[in-house]
């Protein structure tokens, strides 16, 4: 998939790779996003608790690095078992944070 079709699915692509790895977690984020000059919601994957990957970009950085240059700030994480269970509860990919699930 083209990074233009990514764009916009972040929730969907960081989901379905949370739940394909189990050992990976979901992090629904808040970050400054320099392509929109404002801050904005965004789903990450935790694959390591050092390494992050990014869905729409589909790179791979250093959690630290990350964080910092983007001004991230952590809003809920999930592991493998609450995705699945949240997608199939609430029908969608998220985010699920102001939910009443």
């Amino acid at each position: 998939m083209a990074i233009n079709q990514r764009q916009g699915n972040c929730y969907q692509l960081a989901g379905r790779y949370v739940a394909a790895e189990q050992t990976s977690v979901l992090l629904h984020v808040t970050l400054f996003s320099p392509v929109q000059g404002q801050r904005m919601g965004h789903a990450l994957v935790e694959v390591t608790p050092d390494i992050i990957w990014e869905p729409v970009t589909e790179k791979f950085f250093l959690k630290e690095v990350l964080f910092a240059a983007h001004e991230v700030e952590e809003d809920a994480r999930y592991t493998s078992h609450q995705v699945n269970c949240l997608i199939l509860t609430s029908r969608h990919w998220g985010p699920w944070e102001k939910e009443a699930l």
